[in-house]
């Protein structure tokens, strides 16, 4: 396959069309960071011990199921 770069992609992705599409996301997600409080202070380390947890099957069904 041949290596095909869109040398004005810079200029098709920053058309008023699609800055303002990009605003309504960002203000998409700002509605739900008020709504949620905010950001949440959690450790980097708990957050990726839920991830390796979640993303183990065997792990995440042992955790789930175990009295």
């Amino acid at each position: 396959m041949e290596d095909a770069k869109d040398v004005n992609l810079i200029h098709k992705i920053t058309t008023n069309d699609e800055l303002s599409g990009l605003l309504n996301l960002v203000l998409v997600g700002l509605r739900q960071l008020e709504k949620d409080g905010g950001f949440r202070d959690i450790p980097v380390e708990d957050i990726k011990k839920d991830y390796e947890r979640k993303s183990n099957t065997v792990m995440h069904f042992s955790s789930m199921n175990t009295v």
